[in-house]
C-alpha cells in the first residue's frame, strides 16, 4: 500500500501540465484581474481589511498580510495585493505561520458547511455583499 499522494505536489504538477494550454492561461488571468476588481470594489465601498489569521488547531496565529475573507471552511480570503491566499499554516517542517499563496486559483472551491462546490465569482460577490471582513 503506497502513501497518500502529497496534495500541494499535485496541484503543482497540474499547474504545470495546465500552464501550457493557452486557454487555461486566459481563464487564470481571467480570475487574477477579478480578483483585482474584487480589491477596488471594496476599497471603493469602504470595506476595510483586516488582519488575515491562519490556524492550527485551537491556536491562532495573526500574519502580516491584510485582506477580506471570503468562505470560512474553504479557508480562502483575498489580501490587498490582490492575491488569494489560504489561511492555514503552510505544511513542511518550517512550519510557516502565514497565508499561503494560491499559485492555481481554480474556478469553484468545495464549500463543506453548504456540501457543494460554490465558484469564486460566488464566494466575491458574497463577501462584497456582505461589507465586513468578518463573517456574521
Amino acid at each position: 500500500m503506497g502513501l497518500p499522494e502529497d496534495p500541494d505536489r499535485t496541484m503543482a504538477e497540474r499547474h504545470r501540465a495546465t500552464s501550457h494550454d493557452p486557454g487555461e492561461a486566459e481563464r487564470q488571468q481571467a480570475l487574477r484581474r477579478r480578483l483585482v476588481e474584487f480589491v477596488q470594489t471594496a476599497q471603493a465601498r469602504h470595506i476595510h481589511p483586516l488582519p488575515l489569521e491562519t490556524y492550527r488547531g485551537h491556536r491562532r496565529y495573526q500574519s502580516s498580510l491584510f485582506g477580506w475573507l471570503l468562505i470560512p471552511d474553504t479557508c480562502l480570503a483575498v489580501a490587498t495585493d490582490a492575491e488569494l491566499y489560504r489561511l492555514h499554516l503552510e505544511g513542511g517542517g518550517s512550519r510557516s505561520k502565514t497565508p499561503v499563496r494560491e499559485e492555481w486559483i481554480r474556478n469553484a472551491y468545495w464549500h463543506g458547511w453548504a456540501s457543494r462546490w460554490v465558484t469564486l465569482e460566488e464566494m466575491l460577490v458574497d463577501a462584497v455583499a456582505r461589507g465586513t471582513s468578518r463573517l456574521p
